[in-house]
């Protein structure tokens, strides 16, 4: 039977400085006729040299990290021999135990406490542990002192405006004013026959068509443009004669001028009750009143130029030209006129009294 006495073996190498090398530790071993078994750690990492007492190097033949197999010699003897373990080719990193072959004696007494080794060097440095918890606050220093006053700040910019309030409430009605003076009387518009056309207002020139007069027809006031047009063949003004000047655009979805007439242009002069458009048509005047203020968009496809009755500066006389018909394609905002056409009977020329 045999068995071993472990002496452990620590060695380690400086290299300029201290480190530590992976030395072989031998745990225990056992053997037979024919080998020995070694058991421990780090017996890997290069070739073992296994030596028994004074006899040549064994044979290994298992090698592992924590057990060697290695042949016995021939005829070896039963007693305690030195086993000694080297791996690699440095002999620092190398240790030894004694292994008892043959019978096992009885145990003998402990040897003294070998003497303490040198200290190893420093190891890494662990890696850092959790925060700690934090501690309770303080108590609340005493109160420092006052500091100097500071420069005043820029101005900041200014503020959104605030919401508007509420209507305050009406104030009381103020006294009456005095009464102002008489007005001057009415200045009228009448045609050939003496017929009373309107009142004539607005401070314009005559010559240009700014002139209105205010006529009733119809229940409504329309706006009137007066204008002189007895011209000679130059433009100027040959005579006092006094018309009325077309007003407003009448236009049609047809393509001939027939259908419901839109009016469009014009037709809301001051004093004015409801849109409408007023076109010469030789010795006639054709007034188209609409029903409502409300426009509607069409599609034109034609409209009405007013005509004419003045004197011919050329060859004397009047001449009167008849309202025409012109196509088109547009989109045009107007108010229909469901009513029929009004044909009021005045007669040119028109005087102011």
């Amino acid at each position: 039977m045999f068995r071993t006495i472990k002496l452990a073996a620590v060695f380690f190498t400086l290299f300029g400085g201290s480190a530590f090398a992976a030395v072989p530790i031998i745990n225990n071993s056992s053997s037979t006729a024919t080998a020995i078994t070694i058991r421990g750690s780090n017996l890997s990492g290069g070739s073992a040299t296994v030596t028994l007492g004074s006899y040549a190097p064994l044979a290994v033949t298992s090698q592992t990290a924590t057990q060697l197999v290695a042949a016995l010699p021939a005829g070896v003897p039963a007693g305690s021999y030195t086993l000694g373990v080297q791996i690699g080719s440095s002999k620092t990193n190398s240790t030894s135990s004694v292994a008892t072959i043959g019978a096992v004696g009885p145990t003998g007494p402990a040897g003294p406490t070998g003497a303490q080794g040198p200290v190893g060097a420093t190891g890494a440095t662990g890696a850092t542990g959790p925060q700690g918890a934090n501690g309770a606050p303080g108590p609340q220093g005493p109160v420092g002192a006052q500091g100097v006053k500071g420069d005043i700040g820029p101005v900041g910019p200014q503020g959104a405006v605030g919401p508007q309030g509420t209507t305050g409430a009406t104030g009381a009605t103020g006294p009456q004013g005095p009464t102002g003076p008489a007005g001057g009387p009415a200045v009228r518009l009448y045609d050939a026959h003496g017929t009373l056309i309107g009142t004539v207002f607005g401070g314009g020139s005559i010559t240009y068509g700014s002139l209105l007069a205010l006529a009733p027809l119809n229940g409504e006031r329309l706006a009137l443009p007066v204008v002189q047009s007895n011209r000679d063949s130059n433009g100027n003004i040959a005579g006092p004669e006094l018309n009325l000047a077309h007003s407003g655009i009448v236009y049609f979805a047809t393509s001939d001028c027939s259908g419901t007439p839109y009016v469009n242009e014009g037709f809301l002069s001051p004093g004015t009750t409801k849109p409408f458009a007023i076109l010469q048509s030789g010795t006639q005047y054709v007034v188209y009143l609409a029903d409502t203020s409300a426009q509607v968009q069409i599609n034109a496809g034609s409209y009405l130029v007013s005509g004419s009755y003045q004197s011919d500066p050329f060859g004397g006389g009047m001449v009167a030209t008849p309202a025409s018909c012109y196509t088109t394609s547009q989109q045009v905002y107007g108010v229909a006129v469901n009513s029929a056409p009004i044909y009021p009977n005045w007669v040119y020329p028109f005087s102011i009294q």
